[in-house]
């Protein structure tokens, strides 16, 4: 995970929700001078992402969509859209994002946030001229077991660094969580990827972690499915093999990218899986856990679960009904407003779920998943994890898999990226001073050596 999604949680929920009921719809706002595209460059852990802004009037006060061109392209509707005058303040809830800035004509000059990270930010009118090349991605520094990778994966070409330690017997294709990741995982000045990369070639393992498609060096367009990244992963692992000579390969996928591993495995065939923090639950049942586990752990009540609750059902009503490639937006705006939600929240939530990727996301059954893969699978879970939330996941994963081997194992005291943390919320990713904790970081990669030798020998 890194800036945008931008830096979102595994899967996005509807926490806004948790007071919808008990504030009431926002004044509207005087949108003169604000009404429109504006765009503008953000430079933040070494990259520069080109961003656009659109913000428009409504009914119940100003709305607005932030897109980051060079991770996607796709629409993050603003939680909240506050004008005063010549001033401006935008955030998006479940991302942790916010922005306050001060309009000069038709320049917007403020600073970005996102938990502790922080950086300014200019917007000038108007769209990104169309066919503009994204800025150039910084480079990744190469260690001295490390080479640049190219993977042809169709319709798309991935960037990737390889790290092949000497006399490395096995190696993984390391595939990121949800969202448009750089290779190294990068969130401010931390590299989630490139540490566990670096770990692994400790244990004498190989691996190959790329940007995703349409950020960094990789090609576009963006997924329109996990489908789509299921068709990279497996391009990816044939290139592991080739480039190294290994004949020992398989996946170590964080969040999402486990159970991208797993839909990738029928036509790739890893010889063994590592999930880090893995997706086995089908996503109503996950997002369910998930946002009851963060609206509680910031404090909400049985009365705020119920009342997100009610968006869930909802929104998956309309989504089990999609048809891939369908526009939803209007169909989920249309039920989210008839559940109770505000209108800015139910515009902003079926930006984000009406999208092609949501959709073709709720086709996907990870339980089926999971128990087509025969070879050995190890999943690997954090205790204050509350974006996958450990036991129900680990539990699921065992339940589909009667009689193939699969191991599982609980990190204490971290969270979803593997840092240690006291509370396990989103907040604190980037407030550690590590990607990922020392003894999680020590663990996975002996876990992982051992089940490749093990799945390999002989």
């Amino acid at each position: 995970m890194t800036p945008l999604r931008l830096f979102a949680a595994g899967l996005l929920i509807l926490t806004a929700a948790c007071s919808a009921e008990e504030t009431d719809s926002p004044a509207p706002h005087n949108t003169a001078g604000f009404d429109g595209a504006w765009h503008g460059v953000l430079e933040i852990g070494g990259r520069s992402l080109r961003m656009e802004l659109v913000l428009e009037a409504s009914e119940a006060g100003a709305e607005g969509v932030l897109i980051s061109l060079d991770q996607g392209g796709a629409e993050i509707g603003l939680t909240t859209v506050s004008l005063e005058g010549d001033a401006i303040e935008f955030s998006v809830t479940p991302l942790g994002l916010s922005y306050d800035g001060v309009r000069q004509g038709d320049v917007i000059s403020g600073t970005f946030r996102q938990s502790v990270i922080s950086a300014g930010l200019s917007f000038d009118r108007g769209r990104f001229p169309d066919g503009e090349p994204a800025e150039e991605a910084a480079s990744t520094d190469l260690g001295a077991d490390e080479s640049q990778v190219s993977v042809d994966a169709g319709s798309v070409t991935l960037a990737g660094t390889l790290r092949a330690p000497e006399g490395a017997q096995a190696g993984v294709v390391i595939l990121t969580g949800s969202g448009s990741q750089d290779r190294d995982g990068t969130f401010g000045s931390i590299q989630i990827y490139a540490a566990l990369a670096e770990a692994l070639a400790r244990e004498g393992v190989a691996s190959l972690r790329l940007d995703d498609r349409g950020v960094g060096d990789s090609s576009g367009p963006a997924p329109q499915g996990p489908a789509d990244l299921a068709a990279d992963a497996a391009a990816a692992l044939t290139a592991l093999a080739e480039e190294t000579g290994l004949a020992c390969t398989g996946f170590a996928g964080h969040s999402e990218g486990g159970l991208i591993a797993l839909l990738a495995a029928p036509d790739s065939r890893p010889d063994f899986i590592v999930s880090l923090a893995g997706m086995h639950m089908g996503i109503e049942e996950t997002l369910i856990s998930q946002s009851e586990a963060l609206i509680r752990a910031e404090g909400g009540g049985d009365a705020q679960v119920a009342a997100n609750r009610r968006l869930q059902d909802a929104m998956f009503a309309v989504l089990r009904e999609a048809e891939d490639g369908g526009d939803t937006t209007a169909a989920l705006e249309a039920a989210l407003i008839e559940a109770g939600a505000p209108p800015p929240l139910a515009a902003q939530q079926a930006r984000i779920w009406g999208q092609p990727y949501s959709v073709a996301s709720f086709k996907v059954d990870p339980v089926a998943a999971a128990a087509a893969y025969e070879g050995p699978l190890l999943g690997v879970f954090a205790e204050f994890d509350l974006q996958v939330l450990p036991r129900p996941q680990s539990e699921a994963l065992i339940a589909a898999r009667p009689g193939l081997p699969t191991e599982i194992v609980i990190l204490e005291g971290v969270n979803h990226l593997f840092q240690e943390t006291e509370t396990g919320a989103a907040s604190e990713y980037g407030s550690a001073d590590h990607p990922l904790s020392d003894e999680a970081l020590t663990r996975i990669a002996e876990r992982t050596a051992t089940l490749a030798n093990r799945a390999c020998a002989g």
